[in-house]
């Protein structure tokens, strides 16, 4: 049976008590749980296995209408949502998420500004979701963020690679060429076998005041028509270094 996903309840469901580790706070560390929630980067057990050594492919051709085009790899967990198991009082989704035989209502909030980025990027990118979350929870909540239908093609926590015990997004793995392959990502493990193809971004938890996503809009825009992005990704990151505050020595 497929899930039940609602939108925007008029009421929300009582408090549910889980057995696993919420962990993080709202200070700017990831929430990991074992299930793919919260940004799963670390787990606390050890996890199969998957795509390690691999050649195999995990994307088709691109689509038509697609072709040409630059691929934008997205992260979603507090890159373009926050999802929590416990009652908020400012969400966007409910997603009923079975586990381990009982199902868990999972909140989820977007992130400010997250549907005009989608529409602008789905305008000049072949889009490209890669989360280290589970299908069963990620794929409902993509049915209800991805309002435009921008989103090309969906890669989940299967798709990852297991480096002691973290899930890495092989971007060798995509079948584009790497100079045309670009991720924005809160989390640096994620990407650390291309570092140079990512663009950082601050982890969203609640600031509905958030403005990442708006900002990388026209430099995303710009980066579509470069025949290489390493060059104007370097100086993205050079920019976004000299503008971050200067502590006291």
């Amino acid at each position: 049976m497929p899930l039940q996903v609602i939108a925007n309840p008029d009421q929300k469901p009582p408090k549910i008590a889980i057995p696993i580790n919420q962990g993080g706070n709202h200070g700017g560390s990831d929430q990991r749980d074992t299930y793919g929630i919260n940004s799963p980067r670390v787990m606390e057990r050890k996890p199969v296995v998957v795509n390690q050594n691999s050649a195999k492919s995990l994307l088709p051709a691109q689509k038509p209408g697609r072709e040409g085009r630059k691929c934008l790899v997205l992260d979603l967990d507090e890159t373009l949502v926050h999802s929590s198991f416990q009652p908020v009082d400012k969400y966007d989704f409910l997603i009923p998420v079975e586990i381990d035989g009982n199902t868990y209502q999972v909140y989820v909030a977007k992130r400010p500004h997250v549907d005009e980025f989608l529409k602008e990027m789905g305008k000049v990118y072949e889009v490209v979701v890669f989360t280290a979350s589970l299908s069963k929870y990620a794929d409902p909540v993509l049915d209800l963020l991805d309002i435009h239908r921008v989103v090309d093609f969906r890669l989940f926590r299967e798709h990852c690679t297991d480096v002691d015990g973290t899930y890495v997004k092989d971007l060798s793995l995509l079948a584009r060429p790497l100079n045309r392959i670009c991720i924005v990502d809160n989390s640096p493990i994620a990407y650390s076998f291309h570092p140079e193809n990512a663009i950082a971004i601050q982890s969203w938890f609640e600031d509905t005041r958030d403005s990442e996503l708006l900002k990388l809009i026209p430099m995303l825009q710009t980066l579509a028509s470069q025949a290489c992005i390493y060059e104007h990704l370097a100086a993205h990151s050079t920019e976004s270094k000299r503008s971050q505050p200067q502590h006291g020595r």
